[in-house]
């Protein structure tokens, strides 16, 4: 029988004892789990980053794994921390929206409101530790769900922005992420761009949609399509958010070339 999986996504970085104390917790309710990082460096309470790496990894994982979400600006208030069981997956987060996207990909979820408490008093800023871990643990474990949690009917939703058609056969997107390379994705999906096209972002205007990094020069400005399918912009071998001045939320213009 393979071991239980369960994926950390949290802000809490690698600098501090966060990440270590809740595996120890993990480990203590459910002992034979593998728990992998998805990453622990989502910026500081980024709920639309954190939505965003989930719904670009989740797939990749065997099925049956647990994700754990600990992105909680609202950590010790009344917010509900939610169990969602899809037909492959189970994912565990604040009510906060950052399962939104996985939930709309998964026809037929369940939505669950954990009702989980510690037997100490948890703290009011340290959850991961005091539900979020054992929570995953017990689930990891074989414990059912409805033990720790009660259905729900839904859960708190926001729609990912979408690019859309634009002037002169064009199309309008937006930055809404940028990752630890300064590489700038965008909303616009590969299925929406054909044939030859300038990109235009913070003022540069880069022609055509590179197949590689490598086929630019070393510092030139390129467009391309990432591990996501969405179309990135990137410096070859530099961080195009500082060189570029792009930033989140900035327009996206992609048109057709004469």
């Amino acid at each position: 029988m393979s071991r239980p999986v369960i994926a950390l996504l949290t802000d809490f970085g690698l600098d501090d004892n966060f990440v270590g104390v809740m595996k120890g917790v993990i480990a203590r309710y459910c002992p034979d789990a593998n728990v992998i990082d998805i990453s622990n460096s989502i910026p500081r309470h980024s709920v639309m980053h954190a939505a965003l790496v989930l719904l670009g990894s989740y797939r990749h994982f065997p099925e049956g794994t647990i994700f754990t979400v600990v992105v909680d600006p609202g950590v010790g208030t009344d917010r509900k921390i939610l169990v969602v069981r899809t037909e492959r997956y189970t994912f565990i987060a604040p009510d906060n929206r950052c399962l939104s996207p996985v939930a709309r990909e998964s026809a037929g979820a369940k939505f669950y409101e954990v009702t989980y408490r510690p037997p100490v008093t948890p703290s009011e800023t340290f959850c991961g530790r005091d539900v979020f871990a054992p929570v995953a643990g017990m689930l990891a474990s074989g414990g059912a769900v409805e033990e720790i949690a009660r259905e729900i009917p839904s859960i708190a939703r926001f729609d990912i922005p979408r690019a859309h058609p634009a002037v002169r056969g064009g199309i309008a997107g937006v930055i809404l992420y940028i990752d630890s390379f300064g590489n700038a994705m965008s909303n616009i999906p590969r299925d929406m761009v054909g044939g030859r096209v300038k990109v235009r972002v913070a003022g540069v205007e880069i022609e055509g949609v590179s197949k590689s990094y490598a086929e630019n020069e070393p510092g030139s400005a390129l467009a391309i399509f990432n591990s996501y399918d969405m179309l990135e912009i990137a410096v070859n071998r530099g961080n195009a958010a500082e060189k570029l001045g792009i930033k989140e939320g900035m327009e996206v213009i992609v048109e057709p070339m004469k």
